[in-house]
């Protein structure tokens, strides 16, 4: 038998085994895992689209680059030189914030949802990817009128997003904000401010209540003590999410237990915020918004109030006040009778 015949032979041998081997072991591309629609979105028109049917909210959103606005606003200019600098030329851009392993879209465009002759909007989201398709749309825009420059920043595995908001300046060139950039990191259930080394402090009591707006703004309080025990007085418009139920019976007064995981979510919020060096107060520019005010008694009698007009203090109390409205409704309540309110005062 010949030395080539032998090399042969050793040659089809090896093929033959590497081929059965394959057969039993199935090989899956790690760019495959976990493809969703948004990684096949490559141009404008598709991820303009793909928005508009995500949310009924965004059906009229047009994709834009920063470049492209033209509202006469005297701060956009400012912006269009920052987002220059910055080297954001595109309307949206791709990563994973959360590192879930599904792909995350942000994106810059006008909403049209301001009222005027031509459109006044400046809207930026990020639309988070989860299992099976599921989205949830994030406005990263405080105030729609004001323009900001958005940026996808990585850090040892990690992506922050950059909220880069230049100084405002009014009609009278005059100058009545500062430039400010925020880094924020998607945690609990939104993008709030980062905290590199949060303290946990022993929160005693929470007391949160709202007031009224030119509108039909919930107008409530809600107190909660540390054995998740919690009362809810409820005062107008508070009855539906719509916001559009009038309560002609003046105020009712609700007890429950919190669960759990929304009580811990709430106070691991809460201390993840800095809260203690937070401003006392906060405000918007603008006239007939709602109010709320914040008390956190902690630590022994220690007390932090927090008075928010318009709602929008910071990224990190936007999303508290988030999660403190949203407590009307996903807990069960137990309405106190006439008399239990007697008794108690």
């Amino acid at each position: 038998m010949s030395e080539k015949f032998i090399q042969l032979m050793i040659i089809v041998l090896t093929l033959s085994a590497c081929n059965k081997a394959s057969q039993n072991t199935e090989v899956i591309p790690e760019s495959e895992l976990n493809l969703t629609k948004i990684d096949s979105l490559n141009t404008n028109f598709e991820v303009e689209n793909y928005i508009r049917k995500v949310n009924s909210r965004y059906k009229e959103f047009e994709l834009r680059r920063i470049q492209d606005f033209d509202r006469g606003y005297k701060s956009d200019s400012l912006t269009k030189k920052m987002a220059n600098q910055l080297k954001i030329t595109k309307a949206f851009y791709k990563t994973d914030f959360d590192n879930n392993g599904f792909t995350d879209i942000l994106v810059i465009g006008d909403n049209k949802d301001c009222f005027g002759e031509t459109s006044c909007s400046f809207n930026s989201m990020v639309l988070m990817n989860f299992d099976n398709d599921s989205i949830k749309v994030i406005d990263v825009v405080k105030d729609h009128s004001t323009s900001i420059v958005p940026v996808i920043e990585k850090e040892n595995g990690q992506s922050f997003l950059i909220i880069n908001t230049p100084n405002q300046i009014n009609y009278k060139n005059e100058k009545y904000r500062d430039e400010t950039i925020d880094k924020l990191i998607y945690k609990y259930g939104s993008f709030i401010e980062v905290n590199a080394n949060p303290i946990t402090h022993n929160i005693e009591t929470i007391e949160y209540s709202t007031g009224p707006c030119y509108g039909t703004c919930p107008i409530f309080q809600l107190h909660i003590d540390a054995d998740k025990s919690a009362t809810f007085n409820a005062g107008l418009y508070n009855f539906d999410k719509n916001h559009d139920l009038f309560n002609p019976n003046g105020d009712r007064t609700f007890k429950t237990k919190l669960s759990n995981e929304k009580y811990q979510e709430i106070i691991e919020l809460i201390n993840y915020l800095d809260f203690e060096n937070l401003k006392n107060n906060y405000w918007v520019d603008w006239t007939d918004d709602q109010s709320c005010t914040l008390k956190i008694v902690y630590d022994g009698g220690k007390v932090k109030l927090i008075k928010d007009y318009g709602l929008i203090g910071t990224y990190g109390l936007t999303r508290l006040y988030e999660l403190l409205f949203e407590l009307r409704f996903n807990q069960d309540w137990q309405e106190l009778t006439t008399s239990n309110n007697n008794s108690q005062n």
